[in-house]
């Protein structure tokens, strides 16, 4: 769809055109997919929820708490083995599947990033290769893994392998949800479009993801932090942050 024909398509939908379209040289091909909304909060989470459902059934104890403290004893020593940075706190049960849901693991974008290999490796370890479930789990699980491979600074013909292993990983996915029919396990949901559409495209995720935003982000809100009142004054939210920023930066010297 080009530029012109997303416009059009908005104002047949009755929709106003972003006041951002008046500046020069913005259009839709500006814009990027976001690798940390779509897959490591997205298909990623929703991936990893469902096979860490599936491991439950290979772990050891006699109740679900005992099998899910055995999971996280694996991931815990996945963690010292690798020297991850980005690591979960705990695992609870509704971390893997809250009430009412389907599965989705309950993480930060970074930690769940993190977490792919340690499935991808589990899946070889602990499923069935000969049980065709089993082994579209597997399939599914080093797709996704490529994936992230793909995002690597190094990587050779990332674009060529990150548009086929996402549409692998998809497929794989789709086969699982057609087999759970009627269940809420592995159900393909809108952010799975939006991944086979980022890896199609001809621009690597890993340049224009959201990462150093949502830090930042992170970051001024600890800058804002007002104890007692007024966290609902604009004005002196935003003044403390000024000042504190002030006050940890030096001024850039302009030569």
């Amino acid at each position: 769809m080009s530029h012109e024909d997303f416009l059009q398509r908005q104002l047949e939908q009755g929709k106003k055109i972003s006041p951002l379209f008046a500046a020069p040289g913005v259009t839709t091909k500006v814009f990027r997919r976001d690798w940390l909304h779509i897959v490591d909060q997205g298909v990623g989470a929703d991936f990893l929820g469902n096979c860490f459902k599936t491991f439950l059934a290979f772990m050891p104890g006699a109740n679900k708490k005992e099998r899910r403290l055995a999971l996280w004893d694996l991931i815990r020593a996945f963690y010292d083995a690798n020297d991850v940075r980005d690591r979960m706190t705990g695992l609870r049960g509704w971390g893997i599947q809250a009430p009412k849901k389907t599965p989705k693991l309950k993480a930060s974008a970074a930690a769940a990033r993190a977490l792919i290999p340690f499935c991808n490796e589990q899946c070889r370890i602990l499923l069935d290769p000969t049980n065709a479930v089993h082994e579209a789990i597997i399939n599914a699980a080093h797709h996704l893994n490529e994936c992230f491979c793909c995002l690597s600074t190094d990587a050779v013909d990332w674009h060529t392998r990150l548009e086929q292993n996402s549409k692998d990983f998809a497929m794989q996915y789709a086969a699982l949800q057609s087999f759970h029919a009627g269940t809420k396990a592995w159900v393909v949901k809108p952010k799975m479009h939006q991944f086979l559409e980022m890896c199609s495209s001809s621009s690597k995720p890993n340049m224009s993801w959201t990462y150093r935003d949502e830090d930042f982000g992170g970051t001024v809100a600890q800058l804002c932090r007002i104890k007692g009142g007024c966290w609902r004054k604009v004005l002196s939210y935003s003044k403390k942050m000024l000042i504190l920023f002030k006050t940890k930066h030096r001024v850039p010297r302009i030569r």
